[in-house]
């Protein structure tokens, strides 16, 4: 499993990082596993591996797991602003833990609010709905080879090409 790999790859500071994040909230915790799972299962099935890369795929799958971590906190919740921030605190701490070059981590970063900003449109459809929604947001995705390149496309998803 993923999860597993990256969290025994954390030192002490980092996990206890973590463990400060999640005991504050312990009630998003389920619902963070379950959308990240479910977030690895659709991308796997429609990317198959591509979505461990930096093109379109990773930029989905980014987008796809923050708007997941929203309508599922959201629904042990019941604040979506309250689920929005959550999903907002773990995806920015899982960037700040994971050992990525900065572009990677800013397209990252970016690509993780775009799905928060997404979240609005697609909190109350299916999820067969918010999957075809997401994947035609996909096709609107912009190239980048610098960090700058990102202020100019705030609403839209971002990957990196060398």
């Amino acid at each position: 499993m993923q999860v597993w790999r990256l969290l025994v790859g954390f030192n002490a500071r980092q996990l206890w990082q973590l463990l400060l994040v999640l005991f504050q909230n312990p009630l998003c915790i389920l619902p963070t596993v379950i959308a990240t799972q479910k977030t690895i299962g659709i991308c796997d099935r429609l990317y198959k591996e591509a979505h461990h890369a930096d093109g379109v795929a990773n930029a989905f799958r980014h987008v796809l797991w923050n708007v997941l971590i929203g309508r599922y906190v959201y629904r042990w919740v019941g604040d979506a602003q309250k689920a929005l921030d959550w999903a907002k605190v773990i995806t920015d701490l899982h960037e700040e833990l994971s050992p990525n070059v900065a572009l990677e981590k800013a397209m990252d970063l970016h690509n993780n609010a775009v799905g928060r900003c997404f979240f609005k449109e697609v909190s109350e459809v299916s999820e067969e709905a918010m999957i075809a929604f997401l994947e035609e947001k996909t096709k609107q995705a912009v190239a980048i080879k610098e960090v700058r390149e990102l202020s100019m496309v705030s609403h839209t998803m971002a990957y990196i090409v060398s």
